[in-house]
């Protein structure tokens, strides 16, 4: 279907042949997060989570843009875990099972470490010294944009499950970026 879809803009001539593998790789990225999120939501809606669930999609959607992280071989594996740290997530935030007070330590130790580590460079991506760096910045940014939500949303006494469902996003992202400087999936970036 994909494969048909760029054809037809290549004969067009609204894509040029070149750019073919591009425009296939990002179509398929797009499809790819258009149905995990689809699914989420609906998952959410069925165990009566969906706002700390879109609020959890949207800090950790939004970060690891930025900071990237491991990521599993196929599209199937990383539905299935996916769909499958969603379910954990839900019933940590629906059942409190982890107490705030830890879950705002951990979210701050995972800051630290996403400060720190910045963005992982996968070989699937390539960056050159500019673009990683780049990235690095904004996802340092964007980690002091979530966790200062953190702490206003704690000044503001919002619930529990809101907080911690960005919280989790930051501890889930921080663990996804270890594992991928630690399992070989961070390519070194040399400076001059």
């Amino acid at each position: 279907m994909i494969d048909r879809y760029i054809n037809l803009l290549i004969d067009r001539g609204i894509i040029w042949q070149g750019e073919e593998e591009i425009y296939k790789y990002k179509l398929t990225c797009f499809l790819e997060k258009t149905f995990t999120i689809s699914i989420m939501i609906l998952i959410s809606l069925i165990f009566r989570q969906t706002i700390s669930i879109v609020m959890f999609i949207v800090s950790f959607f939004w970060l690891r843009s930025r900071m990237g992280g491991f990521h599993l071989d196929s599209f199937k594996g990383c539905f299935v875990g996916t769909i499958g740290t969603e379910i954990v997530l839900i019933l940590l935030i629906k059942y409190r099972v982890v107490p705030l007070i830890i879950s705002e330590i951990l979210s701050a130790i995972a800051a630290v470490i996403i400060f720190i580590l910045g963005a992982s460079n996968h070989p699937n991506m390539n960056y050159d010294k500019d673009e990683y760096r780049f990235n690095k910045k904004y996802a340092r940014l964007i980690v002091i944009v979530e966790f200062s939500a953190i702490l206003f949303f704690i000044g503001l006494d919002v619930s529990e499950i809101y907080i911690q469902a960005v919280e989790y996003s930051i501890i889930l992202s921080a663990v996804l970026l270890v594992m991928a400087f630690t399992m070989g999936q961070h390519k070194k970036v040399y400076y001059s």
